[in-house]
């Protein structure tokens, strides 16, 4: 189902847009969780975010539904990405103790 799925959506929105849709929300919920079914939580709430979000400002400012989506879901990951990072480097290194 997901081969035709995908051979489905490239002819309908192109290769950029689909490899787009398959890997931004896997991506942010990969940088968000370290079990599988966290990441695919976090990946399912994200695409749901940039489906109603994408869809929100296609309609508002009368852009490309596509191209709305993917704007939103690249936000998305580069939003996570950059918290992350950010958390990452204000945690400071556990020290050791050598007490005995």
């Amino acid at each position: 189902m997901i081969a035709l799925t995908v051979i489905v959506s490239f002819q309908t929105v192109g290769t950029l847009l689909v490899s787009d849709c398959l890997f931004a929300p896997a991506g942010a919920g990969a940088l968000l969780a370290k079990r599988i079914e966290a990441m695919m939580a976090w990946a399912f709430s994200s695409v749901q975010c940039q489906m109603y979000f994408g869809l929100l400002i296609s309609y508002h400012f009368n852009f490309a539904a596509g191209a709305s989506i993917i704007l939103v879901a690249i936000t998305i990951f580069f939003i996570v990405f950059i918290v992350q990072n950010m958390r990452n480097r204000r945690v400071p290194p556990a020290k050791e103790s050598n007490d005995g």
